[in-house]
């Protein structure tokens, strides 16, 4: 709700905020790869729990048509909507194979790989730009709805 965000919203054209987390692919890649060495648990993988990949394939396409202009706001709220759904419950699924007396979920191995460094990159950077990122789009459909004069030059249907 700060003017910085603001401020994005009104210089960054819609699709860059999509295209955005296009990002969230190659991540995705890596935490399997980490999980292939024995460094993660399977679970926090695409064939485990963890289907954040389809936030990154989904936004390369939206972020397309964005560009031609052919997506209601709609599409993009529900898109929005879904992809930060899918950012909570990978991090619910790392938050609960995380050892500690409530765990949930018992991997193998415990999910401690992203307390080491490079990893801590992934929550602490990572995670949080993604949501950033749907802050953003957030941010950019309201002003779309409340603000005749922002909708003339959105890209949105």
């Amino acid at each position: 709700m700060s003017q910085i965000g603001l401020q994005l919203v009104r210089t960054l054209p819609i699709y860059l905020l999509v295209g955005f987390q296009a990002f969230r692919i190659p991540v995705e890649l890596l935490i399997h790869q980490a999980a292939n060495a024995g460094l993660a648990p399977m679970e926090m993988t695409y064939f485990g729990r963890n289907f954040d990949i389809i936030s990154g394939l989904s936004a390369i396409v939206l972020a397309l048509f964005l560009f031609r202009r052919v997506i209601s706001a709609k599409i993009l709220l529900l898109w929005n909507v879904l992809a930060m759904a899918l950012l909570t419950n990978v991090v619910v699924v790392a938050i609960l194979s995380m050892p500690h007396p409530l765990q949930v979920l018992n991997t193998d191995p415990a999910n401690v790989w992203v307390t080491y460094s490079p990893f801590i990159l992934l929550p602490g950077v990572l995670v949080c730009s993604a949501f950033f990122g749907h802050l953003l789009v957030f941010r950019y459909l309201r002003q779309f709805n409340h603000n005749p004069a922002f909708r003339a030059e959105s890209r949105l249907c």
